[in-house]
């Protein structure tokens, strides 16, 4: 008979083999295949569960913006494709800025400075601030630099400046004949959604600059008709991608638009255009209206975002190797793995980021717009806040889609800026047309309806009429109330002394502050 020592001894040497050899235990693997069944179905339900309650969300959504006439289709939103030969885009020139293969690099090397800088403090465009363009400035940069071919001798610096920009005068003649034709439609990619090349607009931007330089130095030299036809040629290219359903089209549009008023500041107070050439300015700007593109605009940025989901989760990309050609220099650890993660989530949470996207813009952007005018632009910056409160309350069902989601209000600010200098100037032109044919400037508006005109601009602030008053015989304060609502007596607030604030003070078409060369 063993002794107790021996029995203990025994027990503890069945023990240890049997932790030795637990893998072979077959109550090991029954309960380790228990637990991993649950743990999977628990994960199956989970994705289950999460991707129905997504696809039903997202249906629901896609339902309720229907049913207020908002499609989401791509084509709704793409301008439609025109015949080449009527295609301002497809001219010889333009054609090949969307080759892969065939990029023309002299247009992207067209610039009106070259590789310099233009002086803060003599910046080419200021007619906002009542200063006409520092052309002498101009021209010393580029008498200075040999970079640019000045000839020896000029009389002024309006020469100077025609001189150096003679260089771009086959490009501009070829601008200048492909804008007989009646339509505008660049080859964008719009399937690529967020990385769809914009090559056209950066160049369109610098021909601009090039082309108004052009019309100012014209009109300090009287070549009054060639100015007028670069001016025509200016605003035309400025409109050929204003079609576009993207806010950068929209920005850059107004931005060129408002660089190109600048000579025609400057002719009216110049006193060169015509009657004839003031009518056709009117009717010209007439036709811009920014405030009913931006909505076109937003919508297609909404189209485009959802697109751009859809890409991600069709090809499980990282959510921030999406931008800035996947530069991840900005971005935090964090974020970045967040952004791996979202590679692994169910597809249920692509469609709650969609839904939640769709759901903000239909209820506080696109239901927000008037085709017209913007009646409180305090609602702007309100809903412009609380729309960066919701971006704070971060979940699944929003990470992704808030990455689409800008301040509306700085986006609004611009647009409404740019077309009050647009009405603005439209009611110059017919203020000028009074004065040549009746030697002084009318006591009110009013006075302009309905000989000159059949209806005034209005104030795209409040939709009021734009304030004016007479000054002498030949002077005149006429402006908008601006951002904050408010008539401060034509009064320009600046932020610092070169830069405007476009928050403060009204939006004004200012009186010369200085004189020419």
């Amino acid at each position: 008979m063993k002794s107790s020592n021996e029995v203990s001894d025994a027990v503890e040497t069945a023990k240890t083999k049997q932790h030795k050899y637990w893998f072979v235990n077959p109550v090991f693997w029954r309960r380790f295949l228990f637990v991993l069944g649950c743990i999977v179905t628990m994960i199956f339900l989970f994705y289950l569960v999460e991707n129905i309650r997504g696809y039903i969300a997202w249906r629901n959504c896609k339902a309720r913006l229907e049913e207020k006439g908002i499609s989401l289709s791509l084509e709704s939103v793409i301008p439609p494709k025109v015949p080449d030969s009527d295609n301002f885009a497809e001219i010889p020139l333009l054609k090949p800025l969307f080759s892969k293969t065939n990029v023309p690099n002299r247009l992207f090397n067209i610039s009106l400075i070259g590789n310099t800088s233009f002086p803060k403090h003599e910046k080419l465009f200021s007619w906002q601030k009542g200063r006409y363009a520092d052309l002498e400035a101009l021209y010393t940069l580029y008498s200075t630099n040999q970079e640019f071919n000045v000839p020896e001798t000029i009389r002024s610096p309006s020469e100077g400046v025609l001189a150096v920009l003679e260089k771009y005068n086959n490009i501009i003649e070829q601008l200048k004949k492909g804008s007989n034709r009646p339509y505008a439609r660049f080859n964008i990619n719009y399937e690529d959604n967020i990385n769809a090349s914009l090559s056209h607009l950066s160049v369109l931007h610098n021909v601009i600059d090039i082309i108004t330089t052009k019309s100012i130095a014209e009109l300090r030299t009287d070549d009054i008709d060639n100015a007028y036809n670069d001016v025509l040629l200016s605003i035309y290219i400025a409109q050929s991608f204003n079609n576009e359903p993207i806010i950068i089209s929209q920005i850059l549009s107004v931005s060129c638009e408002t660089k190109i008023l600048q000579a025609i500041w400057e002719g009216i107070w110049l006193n060169k255009w015509s009657i004839k050439q003031l009518n056709i300015l009117y009717k010209t700007l007439n036709e811009v209206n920014y405030i009913n593109t931006l909505q076109t605009a937003y919508h297609g940025e909404l189209i485009i975002a959802i697109e751009a989901i859809n890409d991600i989760k069709t090809n499980k990309r990282n959510i921030y190797r999406i931008y800035d050609n996947g530069n991840l220099s900005h971005i935090t650890y964090g974020d970045l793995v967040i952004g791996y993660m979202f590679k692994y989530i169910p597809d249920g949470w692509y469609e709650q980021n969609k839904t939640y996207l769709a759901d903000i813009y239909s209820r506080y952007i696109l239901n927000n717009m008037n085709k017209n005018v913007i009646k409180n632009p305090n609602e702007i910056v309100s809903i412009s806040e609380e729309l960066e409160t919701y971006k704070q309350n971060r979940s699944p069902y929003n990470i992704l889609a808030n990455q689409f989601i800008n301040p509306i209000d700085n986006i609004y600010i611009r647009i409404a800026q740019g077309q009050s200098y647009i009405n603005i100037t439209k009611a110059a032109c017919v203020l000028e047309i009074y004065k040549i044919e009746n030697g002084q400037y009318p006591e009110e508006l009013n006075s302009l309806v309905p000989k000159y005109i059949d209806q005034l601009p209005i104030d795209i602030i409040g939709g009021q009429p734009l304030k004016y008053k007479l000054i002498g015989d030949d002077r005149y304060n006429l402006y908008s109330v601006g951002w904050n609502g408010v008539d401060d007596g034509g009064v320009i607030v600046y932020m610092d002394e070169d830069n405007i604030d476009r928050r403060k003070g009204d939006w004004v078409w200012p009186l010369p502050s200085d004189r020419i060369e």
